[in-house]
């Protein structure tokens, strides 16, 4: 395999329209290496067998972590009554149930507490912080085979988010150490940031701590039609890429299915895409390509 791994996020939408057996299939003889599936108890029974099909076909998996209804950490209370940590607990064991049956080690990609009330930033970072602490400690006594990443967010001037920035990030990293394993830098959602003039900084102690990223273009950033195939030249990923070391770096590629109906033919919109990241791959990791360093944007 390749490093850094290439993944397909957002792989419920397409397993929901597309024959699975085929579509996982078709993913590992495009080069695909693991798939990323929304993790919830919801449909588990759908999940769970998706995920089994990709492992015969030779995927793996990570997950995109729950983040809203039952699982809206702005209602987090480490009491043992909670019924967020009830709600966590319960999918995390379905995961690791199923990752310590095959063998893996996976990993989890979270979204900081949001609110459209709360107008309080403030209490969104510390409640996220105090989240993610209460999970890394579960996962040590309950032997989760899971690591955690957070996630870079687009910014709403009408939701108040935790993580909406790079610099906010550092400050997660720096209080919650090796608890997580790092960022996931969302390249669509740092382009949106920066059309917005609301981050633009790429600082090395964010380069250095991204270890997943998450890769899709907008046909028009202006109406914010986002997560589409990489054909529009809207975000400079290959850029991004170039910046970032591919030690323990996971490439996801995320396509909303829908967004992709409306740019072309959906699964040849997929299947350029994926071409499209394993030339950069191969440009950028195992070619002669100057990395970039943030000094030289």
């Amino acid at each position: 395999m390749a490093s850094p791994p290439i993944g397909i996020g957002m792989i419920q939408q397409w397993l929901r329209r597309m024959e699975p057996e085929y579509l996982l299939r078709h993913l590992k003889e495009s080069g695909v290496d693991f798939v990323e599936i929304y993790l919830a108890k919801e449909k588990w029974e759908d999940r769970e067998k998706w995920l089994r099909i990709a492992k015969e076909a030779g995927l793996f998996f990570t997950f995109h972590g729950p983040y809203d209804n039952r699982y809206d950490i702005t209602l987090f209370e480490d009491s043992a009554d909670n019924e967020v940590k009830k709600a966590f607990i319960e999918v995390m064991e379905l995961a690791s149930k199923l990752l310590s049956e095959f063998g893996y080690r996976s990993r989890v990609n979270l979204h900081g507490a949001s609110d459209l009330t709360t107008g309080n930033r403030a209490f969104l970072h510390r409640i996220t912080v105090d989240f993610v602490r209460w999970l890394a400690r579960e996962r040590e006594v309950r032997k989760w085979p899971l690591d955690f990443v957070v996630e870079l967010l687009p910014h709403n001037g009408e939701k108040l988010k935790a993580g909406d920035t790079t610099e906010e990030l550092v400050k997660l990293g720096e209080e919650l150490g090796d608890e997580i394993s790092g960022f996931c830098w969302d390249f669509g959602h740092y382009r949106s940031n920066e059309y917005q003039c609301y981050d633009s900084l790429l600082a090395a102690e964010f380069l250095t701590k991204v270890r997943h990223v998450h890769i899709h273009d907008f046909r028009s950033i202006v109406d914010d039609i986002d997560h589409c195939p990489l054909k529009y030249g809207e975000v400079p990923y290959r850029k991004y890429l170039s910046m970032l070391d591919e030690k323990d770096l996971f490439m996801v590629l995320e396509l909303n299915y829908r967004n992709s109906e409306s740019c072309g033919d959906p699964a040849e919109g997929l299947t350029s895409s994926i071409r499209e990241l394993k030339n950069a791959r191969a440009d950028i990791f195992t070619g002669d390509t100057e990395k970039i360093s943030p000094e030289r944007q």
